[in-house]
């Protein structure tokens, strides 16, 4: 869907700063190649910077394809972290509560050893992991 958009952006945004840079005589862009060239520079964010809009159209058009681009780039980004935090949370020998069993199961291990202030710490911790579950 995202690579949907880009190539929608890509084609609008250079079929636009084609029909609002090529009549003028000092753009530089001249041809449908130069402004397709242009948005995809300008989409990935690349921009050699030999063809740029003059007009004020022009640069309205290049504006609009710049946020479009960060927009399509920045979605990505959130769908690759979602993912990545989805499949964080859904590990089961990972995370908080992970640890949290095995600072229980060190304590009990020792629990003959255990000051009040530590068997306290102990009790805290099995009533949160139990609250948890």
């Amino acid at each position: 869907m995202l690579s949907a958009a880009a190539i929608v952006t890509i084609i609008f945004g250079s079929f636009g700063i084609y029909v609002a840079e090529s009549p003028n005589p000092e753009a530089s862009i001249h041809s449908l190649y130069d402004a397709f060239w242009w948005a995809i520079e300008t989409i990935t964010t690349v921009a050699y910077g030999e063809y740029y809009p003059i007009t004020l159209t022009g640069r309205i058009i290049a504006g609009v394809l710049m946020f479009a681009a960060i927009g399509i780039l920045w979605t990505v980004v959130a769908l690759v972290t979602a993912k990545l935090v989805e499949r964080r949370v859904k590990q089961p020998s990972s995370g908080i509560i992970q640890d949290t069993k095995e600072i229980i199961k060190d304590k009990i291990n020792m629990v003959e050893r255990l000051d009040s202030k530590e068997l306290e710490e102990l009790i805290r911790l099995i009533r949160g992991l139990n609250q948890h579950s």
